[in-house]
């Protein structure tokens, strides 16, 4: 056999189209015999036109259903419906959660308009956080922020009320300074 036709036990496996660990259980089960070469090192090569013959031939003694999946249909059906219903469970919390927090988020930034000098309408409201017509949720950091809350996970405590305010100030004065920085860079 020549260098060329020697093939590592993963080249061999590429070759194949199998996963390496797969043919390594397939050597150890015995199935792969005439094709195996054993260096003066010891290391462990396979005869590549050997191996393709002895694979074909190997993989045909098979029982038919030697390739069952681990799980039946019906259990990863039943198993997929619990995972999707609990994945459903968790959506609605959070969005509970994010509803509960929304009035503080606006109040907070009520307030930065307030201790700014603007007046609290609806429409400078949704100009300081950013949820104008051009809604990009990158570029509304009261929500990114709002998401943060939502990570740490529990309740709507008072603490994390004060939180959802404060990301309503500091939303607002992220969304000013991205105003001016596009102002300037503008002119």
């Amino acid at each position: 056999m020549s260098e060329r036709e020697r093939l590592s036990i993963r080249a061999a496996a590429r070759m194949l189209g199998v996963a390496h660990v797969t043919l390594m259980k397939a050597l150890d089960r015995g199935r792969l015999v005439e094709s195996v070469v054993r260096d003066a090192a010891g290391r462990t090569w396979l005869d590549a036109d050997r191996l393709r013959e002895e694979w074909e031939s190997s993989r045909k003694q098979l029982p038919p259903r030697a390739y069952q999946p681990a799980v039946s249909r019906e259990t990863r059906a039943a198993v997929g419906q619990r995972l999707a219903e609990a994945i459903a469970e968790e959506q609605a919390f959070e969005r509970e959660l994010l509803l509960s927090l929304v009035s503080d988020v606006v109040v907070g930034a009520a307030e930065e308009l307030r201790r700014l000098g603007q007046e609290t309408t609806e429409a400078n409201l949704t100009d300081a956080l950013a949820l104008g017509p051009s809604f990009d949720v990158l570029g509304a950091p009261a929500l990114l922020a709002m998401r943060g809350l939502i990570e740490d996970g529990g309740p709507a405590s008072a603490e994390r009320r004060e939180l959802a305010r404060r990301a309503g100030r500091e939303a607002v004065r992220e969304r000013l300074r991205w105003k001016r920085e596009a102002t300037h860079g503008e002119a």
